[in-house]
């Protein structure tokens, strides 16, 4: 306002802030399109074009998203006692120097999708008390150096969905109370290691959809506090080894939709996570050595991946915290072991839906203490083999947690098929008929064993006996005959004419083992040599006696 000889001018809001001061409440109107309470002002989606003047300069909210204000200029000064703004989905372009100075109660402000392309150093000038800033979804390309110096009680900075390419080494100064950061949807190239080295304190940081090819070698070195970390929607190829060495807070890590076509193992080893995505990524198996270094998992996410084709039988064999395991949306995935999941007994949810499972291995001891459980969207061929998960919602303690099951082929339910529609007769008459043949098979085998172990048995028996006779016959004297000085008759000696009568000793020694026991099993020469061997063996342990 000037004067008629405009040799002096007022600004409009020092000519009207002392009547609304002067009026009170009284004097403040609310438009037709707000809502207007005690302290707070809903103005959302008003189609106003500028902010209004005339409310109760004593509010504490006001929200004025969705209109097409484009200026806040001189506005604000209204308003000093505000703590809460929303001025997101307008059309501000720009964001002027102390524009927001006398707003020094404000704690949260929300500028999202605005058409913001640049953001000055003095632009957030007396926001000492702010807590919370959204500037997403604008288009900014670049911070100053030091443009939130003015707000050291930043806690939560959103700059998502913009279109930042780099961060300059002090872009993030001032910020040392900030736990959350979210740069996810730019265009950063790498992680901005260095720009981090001020934010001791962030525990929350969203580099998603970004265009990151390679985690470096400590690429977040300083951020020793970080629990929650997501890489996921970026083009990462590669992870060294020791880019997460320095996190050892980290629980939650989120590297889904990348191109990762190895796990990372080395690299999650030195991590104590709860909580992984690895989905959408390209590689093919999930082996035991792949999660054995991270036995505090509770939940894993391996969704949306074409590639994944197999899931080893003891894959979470070190994971026995497991509470949820996501093993889902991979098409290819066409098998999973019972064995996988069958050893953690502290699942809660197991989703396996959306995969190529055509059979599945009876899980219903697992399922017993599971509180949902996900097997839809599965090219399940409903015959015998699926009879058990027709009977599981009545063997479950939860049915409701059992998701219904679509058949291959028919479309129809599974739950609302009979039990003749399972065709199982066939089944069990083929189990029966190959149980059968099994133990036949099992028995013959037993037999031939036994009479082979018996034959080896006595032969070993008779070598031993032969070798034990023959090998001392040069050192034992000739059996002499009691009535002949001539050669012993060897078929009166066969024929048990020489002698009558054998020490008793002996044949105790002999274990009564007599020398017609080996020749009735023996004939012609074989036979000759035991008689032989027998003979000259008694000659020496007795006199021998002619009848």
């Amino acid at each position: 306002m000037c004067s008629r000889r405009r040799s002096l001018c007022w600004p409009l809001p020092l000519v009207v802030l002392p009547l609304l001061a002067v009026g009170g409440p009284a004097a403040a109107r609310c438009p037709d399109q707000c809502r207007c309470r005690p302290h707070a002002v809903d103005c959302s989606s008003a189609h106003l074009s500028s902010v209004p003047i005339s409310l109760d300069p004593r509010i504490h909210l006001l929200q004025l998203e969705d209109n097409t204000i484009a200026s806040i200029a001189d506005s604000l000064v209204f308003y000093q006692s505000l703590q809460e703004l929303d001025l997101s989905g307008n059309n501000l372009t720009t964001l002027g120097e102390q524009q927001l100075s006398l707003q020094q109660q404000l704690h949260q402000l929300q500028l999202a999708d605005n058409q913001l392309s640049e953001l000055r150093r003095g632009a957030l000038e007396g926001l000492g008390r702010l807590e919370r800033l959204d500037l997403s979804g604008n288009k900014l390309s670049s911070l100053e150096d030091g443009v939130f110096v003015a707000t050291p009680r930043l806690h939560w900075l959103s700059l998502a969905r913009n279109s930042l390419r780099s961060l300059d080494h002090e872009a993030l100064l001032g910020l040392g109370e900030l736990e959350i950061l979210d740069l996810s949807g730019n265009q950063l190239t790498r992680v901005p290691s260095v720009a981090f080295r001020h934010l001791g304190r962030l525990r929350t940081l969203k580099l998603a959809d970004n265009q990151i090819t390679e985690v470096a070698f400590h690429a977040f070195f300083l951020l020793r506090s970080l629990h929650e970390l997501s890489l996921a929607g970026n083009q990462v190829t590669i992870i060294h080894a020791e880019a997460f060495s320095e996190l050892h807070e980290l629980r939650q890590l989120d590297l889904s939709s990348n191109q990762l076509d190895a796990f990372p193992a080395t690299a999650l080893a030195p991590l104590r996570l709860e909580e992984l995505d690895a989905g959408d990524n390209l590689f093919p198996s999930l082996r035991p050595r792949h999660l054995d270094g991270l036995p505090r998992l509770r939940v894993v996410r391996f969704c949306g991946s074409e590639r994944l084709t197999d899931v080893s039988e003891h894959a979470f064999s070190n994971n026995r915290l497991l509470e949820e395991v996501h093993l889902c949306e991979n098409p290819n995935l066409r098998w999973l072991p019972r064995t996988a999941v069958d050893s953690l007994r502290r699942l809660r949810v197991l989703n396996i839906g959306g995969n190529g499972l055509e059979t599945l291995q009876n899980m219903t001891s697992l399922l017993q203490r599971v509180e949902t459980f996900n097997v839809s969207g599965n090219p399940l061929v409903c015959n015998c083999s699926a009879r058990w998960l027709w009977e599981l919602p009545g063997r479950v303690p939860n049915a409701s947690a059992v998701s219904e099951v679509l058949c291959a082929g028919s479309g129809r339910l599974l739950s609302s098929l009979s039990e003749q529609d399972l065709d199982c007769g066939w089944w069990v008459a083929a189990t029966i008929a190959a149980a059968a043949s099994l133990l036949v098979t099992v028995c013959a085998a037993i037999v031939i064993v036994l009479v082979v172990r018996r034959r080896r048995y006595r032969d070993r028996s008779r070598s031993s006996v032969l070798g034990g006779t023959i090998s001392d016959e040069k050192q034992r004297p000739q059996l002499t005959p009691a009535a002949s000085a001539k050669a012993p008759d060897r078929s009166a000696a066969r024929g048990h004419s020489h002698f009558t009568l054998l020490s008793e000793d002996y044949v105790t020694d002999r274990s009564g083992v007599g020398r017609g026991d080996y020749t009735g099993d023996c004939d012609g020469d074989y036979a000759r040599v035991y008689d032989d061997a027998y003979m000259r063996d008694y000659s020496v342990k007795v006199p021998s006696v002619v009848v």
